[in-house]
Order: C-alpha cells, then structure tokens, then sequence
C-alpha cells in the first residue's frame, strides 16, 4: 500500500483518466511518463509542453473537433486506473459474500457497481466546473495541471526530473485521506 500515493502522482503528468489506456500499461512510471512529455528532450517538462500533450490527448476524443467534449463524445467504456478497478473487485467480492449469506443465488458478473453511463456522468460533472455540459481542453487538463504545479516544486512553470524526484518523496510521506461516503 505505500506505492498507491507514488502512483497517484503518475497522473502529475498525465491527463484525466479517460484519455490513459489501462489496459495495457504503455507507461511505466513517472520517469517513463515524464520522457513522454519531454518533447524536446531536454530534461526539462515546460507549462508548454505538458499543455501540448493535455491538447492532443484531448483531440483524440473530440470527435467533431469542436473544440468541447460532450457526455456522447466520451467513450462508452470509461477506463479505470488499476487501483479504482481493484476496489470495485473487492466491493463485488463483499456483494456476493454478503449475497450468499443471505441464501441469494446471483452471478458476480450480474453485479455491476458503476454501470458505464454513470461512470461516465460523474466523469463529466466532475470535470465541468462551468456547467456548461461541455468539457474544454481547460476543464478537461486541470486535475493533472495541479499535479504538474505541485511538482513544479519551484514555482517556475517547469518541471526537473529532480523536482518530480522531490515531489514524489513528499507525496509519498504524506498521509492519505480517507473517503467516506
């Protein structure tokens, strides 16, 4: 469990969850990731540069280039980090426990927790800060921008691989909250 803050920090550099493919893991790791956004491979990630990353993972969903993504544009199957789709296992897993406890003969595959369209819907309303229904590259690359800025230990608007080093030390030190519901 102590690699779950370093692996909520690979989104420093990443876009929201829906333009990452976790399926198969293309990235390796925060280094990987960051050699990704280095466009000019210098050792340095700009504002710039992560910005032209966000714009171009962005334009893979937006389907008629109008410069918004709406609720029909996302995909059907929202992706989920491994992390959100093993909490959904162990939540299904306590259902069918619970289940048969109580003498109900059901298949884990009936037990859909997130069925895709809600899935989809607090995606979007999570990202939507204008309520607007609609997703512009701002909305949709501002989580991983606070990420990019609280690695951008400095201040400077660019991020060293030294400062991703720094900011993945202190998140890892930092306690993490507990959600309820």
């Amino acid at each position: 469990m102590k690699h779950l803050p370093i692996i909520g920090l690979l989104a420093a550099f990443a876009v929201p969850a829906i333009a990452l493919d976790y399926s198969e893991p293309k990235h390796g790791g925060p280094k990987q990731m960051f050699e990704q956004l280095d466009a000019n491979k210098n050792g340095v990630v700009t504002h710039a540069e992560f910005m032209q990353h966000s714009a171009a993972r962005f334009s893979e969903f937006d389907a008629d280039a109008d410069g918004f993504l709406t609720l029909q544009e996302l995909p059907e199957t929202m992706p989920l980090p491994p992390v959100a789709q093993k909490r959904i296992e162990r939540r299904q897993e306590r259902m069918q426990k619970r289940m048969e406890h109580q003498g109900v003969d059901a298949d884990i595959a009936d037990i859909d927790e997130t069925p895709e369209r809600a899935r989809r819907l607090r995606f979007m309303a999570r990202l939507d800060k204008n309520g607007d229904e609609r997703l512009s590259v701002e909305e949709f690359a501002a989580p991983p921008l606070k990420r990019f800025k609280f690695a951008d230990v400095n201040g400077d608007g660019q991020v060293t691989e030294s400062e991703l080093n720094t900011a993945m030390a202190e998140r890892a030190q930092r306690p993490r909250p507990r959600r309820t519901r």
